[in-house]
């Protein structure tokens, strides 16, 4: 059986209806593209999810792993899926006590409309804060302020919300779901075989990192890394991840190690994918932001 080429050219004519307008309108400029912008990180909220969420399909779009897990062929027929599941995934990380979302913005240049415009998203991340059951104290009293009663009825109302989203739009209609079993299987083995060493019990685990195409190399990727490398080290527990080739330069540069390497491969294709999972151990001295 031959080996089944994707290409990225199969994947840009059904991202068209995936939201656009705010990342068009926040392309840089040429003076922009030869300096670094100022860089703010603060935690999303769910008024953000619309653009996390086309971001993050715009940054995975010709990702191999995001093409193993969503075929061509499906998206064809359901252009939207992709962007769909991403909102109902990003909601429930956002609504999540032990996760911190995180979103990167910079200066919205002002127009004559609006001139004084709120800055543009450019970024997102997902830091969760894995523990012991039970956890430290301390952790569970940040787990607690987290989740006040409000919280757990929103999320309650977004989780009946995501029932009925599932059957009209399930995922399995767009997804290779043997490439997301095995790539959730690889998470499983690897939580088994290495992290059982109680010191990986507590850790800041990154989720999930994506940056508009068209911002990239500019700082925003590492300055929303950078929030939870200090953060473990501050705390004394050690980071970990899960790296692509594209993003394993950057992991590596604050110092992040190769714990495992899992072979990801679909049912039905010939295609086998490499990921790389990461750990870096705490610092007592914090890593240059640049």
């Amino acid at each position: 059986m031959a080996t089944t080429t994707l290409t990225t050219t199969e994947y840009e004519a059904p991202y068209s209806p995936l939201p656009s307008v705010t990342l068009a309108a926040a392309a840089p400029t040429s003076s922009t593209n030869a300096s670094r912008p100022k860089i703010t990180i603060r935690e999303a909220t769910l008024a953000d999810i619309s653009q996390t969420s086309a971001i993050a399909c715009r940054a995975f779009w010709s990702d191999d792993i995001f093409k193993m897990m969503y075929p061509p062929h499906l998206i064809a027929k359901f252009p939207n899926s992709p962007y769909e599941h991403t909102v109902r995934r990003h909601r429930k990380r956002v609504l999540s006590p032990s996760r911190v979302f995180l979103v990167a913005t910079v200066p919205t240049p002002p127009a004559p409309t609006d001139p004084f415009p709120k800055p543009t998203i450019v970024g997102c991340a997902c830091w969760e804060r894995r523990t012991a059951n039970p956890p430290p104290p301390a952790v569970a009293q940040w787990l607690a302020n987290r989740n006040p009663p409000l919280s757990r009825l929103e999320r309650l109302f977004v989780a009946i919300e995501d029932k009925i989203a599932d059957v009209l739009s399930p995922p399995s209609r767009t997804m290779n779901m043997s490439a997301v079993n095995r790539y959730f299987t690889s998470l499983e083995e690897v939580d088994k075989e290495v992290y059982a060493d109680p010191r990986y019990h507590e850790r800041w685990e990154l989720e999930m990192l994506a940056v508009d195409p068209a911002f990239q190399r500019k700082g925003i990727g590492r300055s929303l890394l950078m929030w939870g490398v200090r953060r473990a080290d501050e705390e004394g527990v050690c980071c970990t991840l899960e790296a692509s080739d594209r993003g394993l330069p950057l992991y590596e540069s604050v110092g992040f190690e190769l714990a495992q390497t899992a072979i990801l491969e679909a049912e039905g294709s010939e295609v086998k994918l490499e990921v790389r999972h990461m750990k870096r151990e705490p610092r007592e001295r914090e890593v240059d932001s640049w």
